[in-house]
């Protein structure tokens, strides 16, 4: 009769720890998306501009506009 309310505080506690995980791994993923366009929307801006600078050198090597 006293182990009642002890499962039923157990089984509770283990229905918050499996929401909070998948709250947890959803959030990461999100994270993780957000890090990923970060880092290609850089590299994309370094390449342009060193592209831009390579067309620059390449101009006035060539006689200018």
């Amino acid at each position: 009769m006293a182990l009642q309310p002890k499962i039923t505080a157990v089984v509770q506690r283990t229905e918050e720890m499996v929401k909070t995980a998948f709250d947890y791994k959803s959030n990461s993923r999100v994270i993780r998306n957000d890090m990923i366009f970060e880092n290609w929307k850089m590299k994309i801006c370094i390449g342009c501009a060193i592209m831009g600078v390579i067309y620059f050198i390449l101009i006035l090597s060539c006689g200018g506009f």
